[in-house]
């Protein structure tokens, strides 16, 4: 099969369960892929090919002996370099840590595994993480997989830029701003931030952050509701850790959503701006939802309060200090975004004022937002102002000179939602006129993931996007 490596995570588990192809052929065709495409997009930094064609004829021997195989069995999937797999590569694409193995098994991938799922390797990240781009010092830029020299988004960049490509249908990302959502935009994948606690999450020292996420990357809704099949449901891991929201989120997604009442806002609130192309992209999927019988309103929540500043002060700068007495920073210079060691700098002097005023911020937020979707099920807008831009730009050129929580933030219309822990939802909109993907985003009440994948589902067989991935 010439395309496999376009074959969606619920068809290949299929195909394995009923015999049509080995895991073996699965991972040769990975692996194939891998050579063919990764040179150029340096989106996989961990590959041991031994090993993945030695797991996939376990795989194949647990298909021989019969039984019950697990969801995604023989399915491959990549796991982001700041999620722990206990002795393989854990520098969170941090040059400092160049060297340093895992030293447990994230949740998220016990599940991936126990599942039955091929691990293929660790995906390119930005050091600790800490911006919307995928450009660092230890594995340098990974590459947009429709326009090279171009932005991936981050930190998922490698992830999101893998999964577009093709290598593997499946892709844990993690999310503490938007970064499941702002490659997946970039990159033209769907990517969900799911409700707080209903993935387990084990990514910072602190495990009581509700701003933090694991998150599916994938190429169809469906994947991305067979992954948190996969996922979702309490652990002892994550003391925030819930119950499975739904018995099933494959079986949840089906439907149809008329009657569904949907807001659409230009800008979410926080008053940025809004690339035109992409407002314009955007917009033309809501006469796609009317005629699905949802019912759209323009409308907008009004924050109180500068929730840019809130978000900065509240949460990041706090989340960054955690692993602020690893290192002297200020000797950093050169192996280390500046901005970087900007934001540690800055956590020296954010007092526990300027965080208490965040959370009262957050806290209003809350009430406004639970207010607001009060008559509405769905909150929609773009997923960012802007869509990819070249290597070397750290942020949109409107942004350019300005402050680095500027850069990092106000470009985003990701974060409030991290802000709110509810779920959110990006699906790919269209291309602009120089075809750069552009995302539009879905959000809803917390506990509500199924309800955002349902919506996605419906969108995706009246705008189906799976050819344009044929082009990279």
């Amino acid at each position: 099969m010439s395309d496999l490596h376009l074959v969606s995570a619920t068809k290949l588990a299929e195909m394995v369960r009923n015999r049509e192809v080995s895991v073996v052929q699965i991972a040769q065709a990975t692996l194939a892929r891998i050579d063919a495409i990764n040179p150029k997009l340096n989106a996989l930094i961990y590959v041991n090919r031994q090993q993945i064609l030695s797991d996939a004829k376990d795989l194949d021997a647990a298909v021989k002996r019969g039984g019950s195989l697990g969801l995604i069995h023989g399915v491959p999937y990549t796991i982001k370099d700041n999620t722990s797999m206990k002795g393989l590569p854990f520098t969170s694409g941090f040059k400092p840590n160049h060297g340093n193995l895992g030293t447990y098994d994230a949740e998220v991938y016990k599940r991936l595994r126990e599942a039955g799922g091929l691990f293929i390797g660790k995906t390119n990240l930005p050091e600790f993480g800490y911006y919307g781009g995928c450009e660092g010092h230890e594995y340098g830029a990974a590459h947009n997989p429709f326009k090279q020299g171009y932005s991936t988004g981050g930190s998922s960049g490698g992830a999101a830029a893998s999964v577009a490509a093709g290598i593997t249908p499946l892709a844990e990302g993690n999310d503490g701003a938007g970064s499941v959502r702002i490659p997946s935009s970039l990159c033209g994948t769907v990517g969900l931030k799911p409700t707080a606690g209903v993935v387990p999450e084990t990514l910072f020292p602190n495990r009581y952050h509700s701003f933090l996420f694991h998150g599916p990357i994938t190429r169809t809704v469906a994947d991305s509701a067979l992954m948190m099949d996969v996922w979702s449901g309490p652990s002892d891991a994550d003391p925030k850790s819930i119950e499975k929201p739904v018995p099933s989120f494959v079986q949840a997604i089906e439907g149809d959503i008329q009657g569904m009442r949907l807001a659409w806002t230009d800008d979410l609130g926080t008053g940025v701006h809004v690339d035109p192309e992409v407002l314009s992209i955007c917009r033309e999927v809501l006469g796609d939802l009317s005629k699905l019988g949802v019912i759209v309103t323009h409308a907008t929540p009004k924050w109180e309060g500068d929730i840019s500043q809130a978000m900065w002060n509240g949460l990041w700068i706090p989340a960054f200090a955690e692993v602020y007495d690893l290192h002297d920073w200020k000797g950093l210079h050169g192996k280390v975004d500046d901005y970087l060691i900007e934001i540690m700098t800055t956590a020296e002097t954010t007092t526990a004022v300027d965080v208490a005023r965040g959370s009262v911020v957050r806290g209003k937020m809350w009430d406004i937002f639970t207010t607001f979707m009060k008559d509405y099920d769905v909150l929609a807008s773009p997923t960012l102002t802007s869509a990819t831009f070249p290597h070397g730009e750290f942020a949109p050129k409107w942004l350019h000179g300005k402050t680095v929580r500027e850069q990092i933030l106000d470009w985003l219309l990701t974060y409030p939602y991290n802000m709110l822990s509810n779920p959110a939802l990006t699906i790919p909109a269209g291309f602009t006129s120089d075809a750069r993907p552009v995302g539009i985003q879905f959000a809803a009440r917390p506990r509500q993931d199924a309800l955002l994948l349902r919506l996605a589902r419906n969108l995706e067989e009246v705008r189906p996007w799976a050819n344009a991935y044929r082009t990279i």
